[in-house]
């Protein structure tokens, strides 16, 4: 496996796409489980123009059925893209999406996708006037980002 992910990073610092993807797609095959190999490929095919390609492996990795566990990555990548590949997401959707985002993250070493999911998240009950829920995701990002304890003492006063 160590073999294609120095392949892979040779190819991408050669800005070789086309052999890139050819060694995520082996990546892929021989560890069919692991997220973040799934979720390279798609942003590979984002990043090569296939935006239907990347949306569709994107929406496998971040279900919205209530009993499927999904990839918080994922979950922002879809938040952030998908209206632009022609797939727009309702807001209820979008809120649904960043509020799993929030909760699947904790399981995850990556930090910004912790702070990020909690900040956005947070700013959507901000404009649904949800005060308090807002506080809370601001809790967690301030953890990470101390200038967000200023945001919290702001929505203190509210």
């Amino acid at each position: 496996m160590e073999c294609y992910q120095k392949e892979f990073n040779k190819a991408v610092d050669a800005e070789e796409w086309k052999e890139a993807l050819l060694y995520q797609h082996a990546m892929c095959s021989l560890r069919p489980s692991n997220a973040e190999y799934r979720w390279a490929l798609a942003a590979l095919y984002d990043k090569l123009g296939n935006k239907e390609r990347a949306v569709g492996l994107m929406q496998v990795l971040a279900p919205l059925d209530s009993r499927s566990r999904g990839y918080p990555k994922a979950r922002l990548w879809l938040v952030d893209n998908s209206s632009a590949a022609g797939f727009p997401l309702s807001r209820e959707d979008r809120k649904k999406h960043l509020q799993r985002a929030v909760r699947e993250s904790t399981k995850y070493k990556d930090t910004s996708v912790v702070i990020s999911a909690n900040q956005r998240l947070a700013q959507v009950y901000l404009g649904e006037q949800k005060f308090q829920l807002a506080a809370e995701c601001y809790k967690t990002s301030a953890r990470f980002v101390p200038e967000d304890y200023l945001i919290l003492a702001d929505l203190s006063s509210k």
